[in-house]
């Protein structure tokens, strides 16, 4: 006996509002499991209060010889007159039988109620790590794309950073050549200098090829643990949650149609407990869920791809030799003016 109506089910859906905030429900059902072995624990302890009680009060209305209590020895009120032991002697016999409802009801809590929590715990524990383990897998997944994604943008920005630095020492090889024609050994230098600006520029196509593809793996990843991997495991761990908060209210349920077998005005108070049992609701107490762990903020924002250029150019040549200084004079002040109007345009 553990619930004395059908289970019910939540409205509100946390594979639709809980997406992101999977470590938060993850965290909340250890709380959850924990409530329930509470429970199990006063049920528990109530059966032993119970089975104490009976037979504390079943040795107190002991009247016969040899019987404990205050009636040791032989009993005085055996040789009482006759109605006046009739009246004593039915008192104690009700005690008795009210102390055998009282162990009955104590054996009854720990069949009907406290075993059937016992077991609930131990089979749904292991279906609560396996859903769990399960949501773990599909964080990391996510996880390792983006770790993925940040190691091949370094390693292309790496190349490009080398492309400029072999262009840079081009440029100054070939500085140098020009302005000591006469040393002939420097012509080796420049070409060697060209040499390392084609090895570089070789690495640029597979380096941003390999970035590309990290990070449309990491948006598929994201994509499918935002639309159907996430979604399965919290419909799963909905399930659990559902299962476990019908369990808890069945258990508190069935103690109370167990306790009204118990003589009336043994446990008055259980009839207070009635209303408050029948307003536990489902949805109110899952739609609390999602109100404390919903998460505003979403994180699964395409990832963009960041084009690096170099400070030379799209041209994946080596540069050619600078020209001269007049003439680069002249160029610059040419670039001065036309920032300097383009300044003055975006202010008019």
């Amino acid at each position: 006996m553990m619930s004395e109506s059908s289970p019910q089910t939540a409205t509100v859906k946390f594979s639709e509002e809980l997406v992101y905030s999977y470590d938060g429900l993850a965290a909340k059902t250890v709380q959850d499991i924990q409530v329930l072995k509470d429970v199990t624990e006063f049920f528990r302890a109530r059966a032993k209060l119970e089975e104490d009680y009976a037979k504390k009060l079943m040795a107190l209305c002991k009247a016969v010889p040899g019987g404990g209590g205050l009636f040791s020895g032989t009993p005085a009120i055996t040789k009482e007159n006759k109605t006046l032991k009739e009246a004593v002697m039915g008192l104690l016999d009700r005690g008795a039988k009210t102390a055998q409802v009282h162990l009955d009801f104590s054996s009854k809590i720990n069949n009907d109620v406290v075993k059937n929590l016992d077991n609930w715990a131990k089979t749904k524990e292991n279906d609560r790590k396996k859903v769990l383990t399960e949501g773990q897998k599909h964080l990391k997944s996510v996880a390792d794309a983006k770790v993925n994604v940040g190691k091949a943008k370094e390693a292309y920005e790496r190349v490009m950073k080398e492309i400029d630095a072999a262009k840079d020492a081009h440029i100054a090889a070939e500085k140098a050549e020009t302005a000591q024609p006469e040393k002939k050994n420097l012509a080796p230098v420049t070409k060697k200098a060209a040499e390392r600006v084609a090895q570089a520029v070789g690495k640029k196509d597979a380096a941003f090829t390999a970035y590309s593809t990290a990070v449309n793996k990491a948006n598929e990843e994201v994509s499918a643990f935002r639309t159907e991997r996430m979604p399965q495991v919290l419909d799963a761990l909905q399930v659990w949650e559902e299962d476990r908060w019908n369990a808890v209210l069945g258990s508190l349920k069935g103690f109370r149609a167990l306790a009204e077998t118990v003589p009336t005005g043994v446990d008055e108070q259980l009839k207070d407990a009635t209303t408050v049992l029948d307003a536990a609701n489902i949805d109110e107490d899952f739609n609390e869920i999602v109100t404390a762990l919903k998460k505003e903020v979403k994180d699964d924002q395409v990832i963009e791809v960041v084009v690096f250029k170099s400070k030379h150019g799209d041209d994946d040549a080596a540069p050619s030799s600078p020209e001269s200084k007049e003439e680069k004079k002249e160029e610059k002040k040419e670039e001065k003016k036309e920032e300097k109007k383009e300044d003055e345009d975006m202010f008019k």
